[in-house]
């Protein structure tokens, strides 16, 4: 595992479950602690993602078995925690790179829905 993580809730609780660790030990006493804190069970465990720095840009389609018909793009002005978070303040935009690592993505899935790719 590459650090910094990010550990985060599996899905949207109304709060901002979300905190980093710089290594092994950070990471096992913080995940530790978002599990007793919010009384995650087994199959609600906190994810663990690599972090990156750099801008928040969001790409959301309206997809049918991975042909896009309808596409947006966001950049995140302000987010909170300023550290990583929910956007407080977004522009519209369009990237070219995200547009298309976003519609691969999409397409390689055949997903069917709404999405948002980040």
């Amino acid at each position: 595992m590459t650090f910094p993580v990010v550990i985060k809730a599996r899905k949207e609780l109304g709060i901002n479950v979300v905190d980093y660790a710089q290594n092994q030990e950070e990471l096992l006493i913080k995940f530790t602690r978002q599990v007793i804190e919010h009384g995650f069970s087994q199959s609600e465990l906190p994810i663990i993602q690599e972090y990156i720095s750099g801008s928040g840009q969001g790409f959301f389609a309206l997809v049918k078995d991975g042909n896009i018909s309808q596409i947006f793009q966001h950049l995140r002005v302000r987010e909170y925690p300023p550290t990583g978070g929910m956007s407080t303040c977004a522009v519209s935009m369009l990237n070219e790179d995200v547009r298309i690592a976003g519609t691969n993505l999409l397409k390689a899935l055949r997903w069917t829905g709404v999405a948002m790719v980040e």
